[in-house]
């Protein structure tokens, strides 16, 4: 019988709680996830692959990062090798 009793307050607070969020308006949802994007990754000198998991924004920030990184190296290897003409190389 306790059990009975426990259940029925239970489902009463349960009740309680719904009309109150009823009475408020819409209640607060939680936005979805966003998706994750996944690519497999190969490093050089290597035959193994591994995936990396990340949001569309986190990937746009890491492919800016990169494409930045990769802009700097190409520049300062640029600035080491000499030209025909001797010009281009920084000491």
């Amino acid at each position: 019988m306790t059990t009975l009793k426990t259940l029925s307050t239970m489902t009463l607070i349960a009740m309680a709680t719904t009309t109150a969020v009823s009475a408020q308006g819409t209640p607060q949802v939680k936005p979805p996830a966003e998706k994750k994007i996944c690519r497999a990754n190969t490093e050089t000198g290597s035959i193994l692959s591994h995936r990396r998991c990340h949001t569309r924004a986190e990937w746009t920030q890491i492919d800016r990062e990169s494409g930045q990184r990769n802009a700097k190296e190409v520049e300062q290897f640029a600035n080491t090798v000499r030209r025909p003409d001797g010009t281009g190389f920084s000491e």
